[in-house]
């Protein structure tokens, strides 16, 4: 989820006209700092395409190990808890509290915090642009424009004190949002404190499991690109193979794979799952994800993520090895 001191530097910034990279890696290698190292409790509301849901976050640091917690404040009742090695979904009008092991690189909580700006500029121009006001604290404005039509644009409100981000929207090539999630009201500094299970109460009968534990392989761990049994030749320009997981837990009785794709920002996944049908054939959306699938050679190839969906039909041409 979206985490977040140099005060008098960043006055002195916003008094500027901000541009280039020594910049951009400032602001970007302070806010993945304040996003793992600070606690913080705040409410925001996601918007995407014609939903929008309210949300709260509590994100905890204890003896240098962060939790996360994650509510929903509307519609139906659910929680999600993070730590560095498990995800813990806990549905109360199911009664049941679900428990997987992370699959992901553990050294960085949040996948998406793992910015690096050389990379990230070979995609995107990047500007520090202005100043703005979200949740009643001064923010700065960053924006990053696509170089092509491969990937969206985005533009972040960073906490002009901390480098949180407090607002994070997304736009399409014509410069229409798509989505947009933005805090409401926080609360930033040691006071905040893990209270634990807002929805998990000691007399509220549940059932709890924990799924099958995935071990990652010996090249996620290291962070080095997947061995695959499938030919992705032409993947859409600045994205690379970033994660493989040959099973999902979610799906014991189903044989789905899924390949992760990211550009330092954007990123998408692609799912294989060996099956005598077609579930989806060409484009679909929902909300502010695009989806492709095609099927091949008795398996279903289904791409989804927050691209263009031109971006995902590079699918169409995959071939097992």
């Amino acid at each position: 989820m979206l985490r977040f001191p140099v005060f008098f530097l960043s006055v002195l910034l916003v008094n500027t006209v901000f541009a280039g990279s020594q910049q951009s890696s400032y602001w970007l290698d302070k806010m993945m700092k304040a996003v793992h190292q600070l606690n913080y409790d705040g409410h925001f509301v996601y918007l995407h395409g014609d939903n929008i849901e309210s949300l709260r976050t509590v994100h905890t640091v204890i003896d240098g190990h962060e939790i996360e917690r994650l509510f929903s404040l509307n519609g139906e009742a659910r929680e999600i808890v993070r730590d560095k090695d498990t995800v813990t979904r806990i549905m109360p009008n199911d009664k049941s509290v679900a428990t997987t092991k992370r699959l992901m690189d553990t050294e960085y909580f949040s996948g998406f915090f793992v910015l690096q700006v050389e990379e990230i500029e070979k995609n995107y121009e990047i500007n520090l642009s202005g100043r703005d006001r979200i949740a009643d604290r001064a923010t700065l404005v960053m924006v990053f424009k696509p170089r092509d039509d491969l990937r969206y644009g985005y533009r972040l409100n960073l906490d002009e004190e901390y480098a949180l981000p407090l607002q994070w929207e997304m736009f399409d090539q014509q410069g229409s949002l798509i989505s947009s999630i933005m805090f409401t009201q926080i609360s930033i500094g040691d006071e905040v404190a893990d209270s634990g299970s807002l929805l998990e109460k000691d007399n509220s009968p549940v059932t709890k499991h924990v799924t099958k534990q995935v071990t990652p392989s010996t090249q996620e761990l290291n962070n080095s690109p997947p061995k695959s049994a499938w030919h992705f030749d032409n993947i859409p320009n600045g994205f690379k193979l970033k994660h493989h997981r040959p099973t999902i837990p979610h799906h014991p009785k189903r044989d789905i794979e899924q390949y992760i794709f990211s550009d330092g920002i954007a990123s998408f996944s692609v799912y294989i799952e060996q099956t005598d049908k077609s579930r989806l054939s060409g484009q679909a959306h929902l909300g502010a994800l695009n989806a492709y699938g095609v099927f091949v050679d008795g398996h279903q190839i289904t791409a989804v993520g927050e691209v263009p969906s031109e971006t995902l039909v590079f699918i169409s041409n995959l071939a097992k090895k």
